[in-house]
């Protein structure tokens, strides 16, 4: 409780020193010659009671001083001459979300809050004042709990032209262009996945006057800047939409006294990635081509996107390029083994390439009420029975009597009705159809099951691989199971 001292005795060893107070809740501390007089005097932020000063009589003892804010918790107190008049100046970091607050010295011990120069909301936990642009003045960085670290190059203005010894504090765009082990898509907030603006984008700009919007187009240039409003080349590349809204809000203070924004990203152009290879074409689009990317995307995501591969594709080995070099991922192991590691999160740039199964790889994909789904290899010669003992054999839950057969192509596939009931129990051999090469063999779920479990299963094979053949699989096997034939 309260404020204690110790004083040095030069040899490592410590005694007690008058205390400023005894009582109080008190997190950070900073020295410095507050009034000038040649005593080192001490800031302390406090709990709800604001920023205490007390001044040295450069013998250990201490009188209060002109507090520069009697109200709010803040966790540190740093002191340093931000604007070169000779005086130590105040910033501290609120904990009850009202930002950064600073205060000039007026060389006395008197205080003048300056506004608009850092956030005004938020919580921060760490400042440090230091030259971090090697131009010989303080510049600050801050750590905040939503935001990272924050980092501010501070300009101070002519003298000559300006004798109160005002400066200008800059938001540094590199401090928040943090990427996700490298990823120049997204980064993570508090573990979620938020896209970051680039070149060509086109964000929308709401600027709230009341409960009234204004809402402005904002493309990004190539350079990564835009222009809005009063505001002239702010740097946006590698920011998240959020990081974005913080900088104009700032920014906007030096013109507007609480200024209100909310950021979006209306188009996406910045990050495009090539799919190329054995991709299904689905009704109104997809195929093979160019795809934007608009956040955080796994190569399963867009290969669903655009229509899924084609049953003759190689799944085993997929190939990526990224930044010139190339890597296989297995695409089988990802969807049937549940392996996630080859579900790769892509990059901007990346491309795709799906190639085709040589002829004798192409096997025969036996899915839906099996206790093993997945593909199989064709040897030649394989009947459906076979098939589906490869995949482990149907479950308990298995509609036995309407196993269907889709061969050809997918957005057209003529259909194949086996009841497997008549092979089984009554020995009709004609049920033990023959299987081609690029067969896909589904055993839907009986009626009696749960029917949205049968269609979540089959939906996790049917809609990924064969986009097309959804909802004729779908349609056809509610009609089958309705008793049709």
């Amino acid at each position: 409780m309260g404020v204690r001292m110790w004083f040095g005795k030069g040899k490592g060893g410590w005694i007690s020193g008058a205390e400023p107070i005894r009582e109080g809740w008190y997190w950070g501390i900073a020295t410095a010659d507050f009034n000038l007089d040649g005593n080192q005097d001490i800031a302390v932020a406090t709990y709800l009671e604001g920023v205490k000063i007390w001044l040295g009589d450069g013998k250990g003892k201490w009188k209060s001083g002109k507090a520069p804010t009697e109200e709010g918790s803040y966790w540190r107190v740093v002191a340093s001459d931000l604007d070169g008049d000779g005086s130590p100046d105040l910033l501290a970091g609120s904990i009850d979300g009202k930002g950064i607050r600073c205060w000039l010295n007026d060389g006395k011990g008197g205080w003048k809050e300056v506004k608009g120069k850092f956030p005004a909301h938020g919580n921060y936990y760490g400042i440090v004042p230091s030259d971090l642009n090697g131009d010989g003045g303080v510049d600050l960085a801050a750590v905040s709990y939503e935001e990272g670290v924050k980092v501010w190059f501070i300009r101070r203005s002519n003298r000559q032209d300006n004798p109160n010894g005002h400066f200008t504090a800059l938001p540094s765009s590199k401090e928040t262009k943090v990427k996700s082990m490298g990823n120049s898509v997204y980064t993570e907030v508090s573990g979620i996945p938020e896209y970051l603006v680039g070149p060509g984008d086109v964000l929308e700009v709401v600027f709230w006057e009341g409960a009234k919007e204004r809402k402005t187009i904002v493309p990004v240039r190539g350079d990564g800047t835009i222009s809005y409003w009063f505001l002239e080349d702010l740097k946006v590349e590698g920011l998240t939409t959020r990081q974005v809204d913080s900088l104009i809000t700032e920014r906007l203070r030096e013109f507007v006294q609480v200024p209100r924004v909310d950021v979006r990203v209306k188009e996406y152009h910045s990050k495009k990635v090539h799919l190329l290879g054995a991709v299904n074409v689905k009704t109104g689009g997809g195929g093979p081509g160019v795809y934007v990317l608009k956040g955080k995307t796994t190569i399963l995501e867009l290969l669903a996107e655009a229509g899924g591969p084609k049953p003759s594709a190689d799944l085993e080995n997929v190939k990526v390029t990224r930044r010139g070099k190339s890597f296989r991922v297995n695409l089988y192991n990802a969807i049937f083994k549940g392996d996630v590691t080859q579900d790769i999160v892509l990059d901007s740039g990346d491309r795709i390439i799906i190639p085709e199964l040589p002829e004798k790889r192409k096997g025969i994909y036996v899915f839906g009420e099996v206790k093993s789904p997945g593909l199989y290899p064709f040897t030649g010669s394989i009947d459906i029975l076979t098939a589906i003992s490869k995949a482990g054999g149907y479950t308990d839950d298995a509609a036995l009597k309407s196993v269907l057969v889709y061969r050809g192509d997918p957005s057209r596939p003529r259909t194949i009705v086996v009841d497997l009931n008549r092979l089984l129990k009554g020995g009709d051999l004609t049920q033990n159809i023959p299987l081609m090469r690029g067969d896909i063999v589904f055993v839907p779920r009986t009626f009696v099951g749960d029917v949205n479990r049968f269609f979540s299963k089959m939906r996790t094979i049917s809609d990924f691989l064969f986009y097309p053949l959804d909802l004729y699989i779908r349609g056809k096997t509610l009609y089958l199971l309705a008793g049709g034939g």
